[in-house]
């Protein structure tokens, strides 16, 4: 007999029991009370079974109640323990983000008195730079090398910018000017002859020291002088020229009589 029909969720007794008689009617008619009385015997050493199983099965649980409650006992501690972890863990996050805030205050402003001494050290080593220079200017003026002179006052004008905020920076200033003039004066022969045979060359040596001094306006008034004078010697001698050819014309209209 098959039994498993009792787990089906849509069981009918109506339609089991029918469905057992229907085989016995089948197989040996007139034995129905018989088979009956037997099925009632297997049904009920089955129910026998069943409720020897579900004694077991409960007998079990209580046994393991105590040990499942141990264990949800465990498991509540466990996650208020974990609870309390995570509550000390979150402030250790906050108190290290207060930390590391402070730290970094604290490393902007180291970085800021780096910065300011490093600009005090570089201030320091343009002055001394200056000093050096300015013992050293009289004899590269010696020299008489225009380029070497210029690099040196180029130096001098780069660490006096350094040198703002000092007292005697004006003086500093005035003594730069008057080089300057000096290396002009120096060059001006040099500029004139250079502009009047229109040296390619050494106009670009002299470009590129004016440039550096900050003196190119100078040069090119010297350029427009030269130039200028050049000009007027053209004119001049083509005015002169066609005088002459005035005075040829005239002598020979009067010799033909015309």
């Amino acid at each position: 007999m098959d039994f498993s029909k009792f787990l089906d969720d849509d069981f009918d007794v109506k339609e089991w029991v029918n469905g057992a008689f229907k085989m016995v009617q089948k197989d040996a008619p007139g034995k129905a009370d018989g088979h009956a009385a037997t099925l009632v015997m297997k049904l009920q050493l089955f129910i026998q079974e069943v409720n020897n199983a579900i004694e077991e099965s409960s007998n079990q649980a209580l046994q393991n109640m105590p040990r499942v409650l141990r264990d949800v006992e465990a498991l509540k501690q466990e996650a208020s323990f974990l609870k309390e972890q995570m509550i000390l863990v979150k402030e250790d996050i906050k108190k290290f983000e207060q930390d590391t805030v402070q730290s970094m205050q604290v490393l902007v402003e180291i970085d800021q008195v780096k910065s300011r001494m490093q600009l005090a050290a570089e201030a320091l080593q343009e002055a001394d730079k200056w000093s050096t220079l300015s013992a050293d200017i009289e004899e590269t003026f010696k020299t008489q090398d225009l380029a070497l002179i210029s690099s040196k006052l180029t130096s001098m004008q780069s660490s006096l910018a350094m040198l703002v905020d000092t007292p005697d920076y004006s003086e500093k200033c005035v003594h730069l000017e008057a080089l300057k003039n000096r290396l002009e004066a120096l060059a001006s022969p040099q500029i004139v002859a250079t502009f009047n045979s229109q040296s390619l060359d050494q106009a670009k040596l002299f470009v590129k020291v004016f440039t550096e001094i900050d003196r190119m306006p100078q040069l090119l008034a010297y350029y427009y002088k030269c130039h200028k004078g050049q000009l007027v010697g053209v004119w001049q001698d083509l005015c002169q020229t066609e005088l002459g050819l005035g005075k040829q014309l005239a002598a020979a209209v009067e010799q033909s009589g015309v």
